[in-house]
């Protein structure tokens, strides 16, 4: 038994087990919904990757702390009546990338994308990709200008 708790120990509380299961926990997708929620603009959509994230409208309600009224008057179910029903949209919030994604970004869209589904975007001149964990925002640049009186 003291074999075993040492192996134990040893695989779980190291790097062994972290490196194995790190990609289940959706390190850093939260944070990509909070910030993609601080650059969205009034009238954008932010379009979420569905890649390596479990049920990312919970977590998007979660981290947005959204209200239970809002969510329920917006959201968009996939299947209504489904035993596990699962939400598309709420807000503007759309889970599930179209077959173009690169499309919205000409349209001034915000994308949550896995880091796995970054590298059509890198040569991309005026878009920003902000990396948090294992996701990151890709927006258009957004230029704040002064008017001249």
């Amino acid at each position: 038994i003291g074999v075993a708790a040492v192996f134990f120990v040893r695989d779980y509380f190291g790097e062994r087990y972290q490196s194995l299961s790190a990609e289940n926990f959706m390190p850093g997708y939260g944070e990509a919904v909070r910030y993609a929620d601080s650059v969205s603009q009034e009238g954008q959509t932010v379009y979420s990757t569905y890649r390596h994230v479990a049920a990312p409208f919970m977590v998007a309600l979660y981290y947005l702390q959204t209200p239970a009224d809002e969510f329920i008057e917006t959201v968009q179910w996939r299947e209504e009546g489904a035993e596990f029903m699962v939400a598309d949209s709420f807000g503007k919030y759309v889970f599930g990338l179209p077959e173009h994604p690169e499309e919205l970004l000409y349209n001034g869209e915000v994308l949550i994308l896995h880091r796995e589904e970054l590298e059509p975007y890198a040569d991309w001149d005026g878009i920003v990709i902000e990396e948090t964990g294992m996701f990151a925002v890709v927006h258009q640049e957004h230029y704040n200008r002064v008017e001249e009186e």
